[in-house]
């Protein structure tokens, strides 16, 4: 994150608020969390390949029978 724009947006912000008596505040909010998300890196700990390429853990039909058992209405 620059320093530089992030004084901009807080200053820019208490601005507005004064301005608009504080009605300004959850766009204030929503403007500096924005920068903040947009910020964000994400780096990988070893190689996505090897992510892709493994093999998937064998799951078993036991969570689905147990539902059906007690009749458990699980839907995503």
């Amino acid at each position: 994150m620059s320093p530089w724009m992030l004084i901009w947006i807080s200053a820019s912000n208490l601005v507005l608020i004064a301005l608009t008596l504080g009605l300004y505040i959850p766009w204030a909010v929503v403007r500096l969390t924005k920068y903040r998300v947009e910020c964000v890196r994400l780096l990988p700990a070893s190689d996505l390949q090897e992510f892709v390429a493994a093999e998937p853990e064998a799951l078993g039909a036991v969570g689905e029978e147990a539902a059906a058992v007690f009749d458990f209405d699980i839907a995503l």
